[in-house]
């Protein structure tokens, strides 16, 4: 957990079993990560345009805006079936704070 500009940096979610099937939804969601770019303020991912990727990456929004409504999502459907990217970022704090919970998931991996 991270305080930054008077906005608590944590997830939401309380119940611990939802939380660990949290985990596993977004573990196995950032394996399909064809590459991930370091912004000023977050991460940008690229996903392959195939399949149900778009539907799994809308999803993971919706899911996560809930119980960490401090990110901003940027989800962009680029012409021709290029690969899609989603950009997480946001206040002070949020490009740190998405380092330490990536570390952590993928130490559980």
């Amino acid at each position: 957990m991270t305080q930054s500009d008077d906005i608590l940096l944590a997830c939401n979610i309380t119940d611990q079993a939802a939380f660990e099937q949290r985990k596993l939804s977004i573990i196995e969601l950032f394996k399909g990560a064809t590459s991930t770019e370091l912004t000023s303020s977050g991460y940008t991912f690229y996903f392959p345009s195939d399949g149900t990727w778009l539907s799994d990456l809308t999803t993971f929004i919706e899911v996560e805006r809930h119980c960490c409504a401090f990110f901003q999502f940027d989800l962009r459907i680029p012409p021709h079936h290029a690969p899609l990217s989603l950009t997480i970022s946001g206040a002070s704090g949020v490009k740190a704070f998405l380092q330490q919970q990536f570390t952590a998931l993928r130490g559980k991996a």
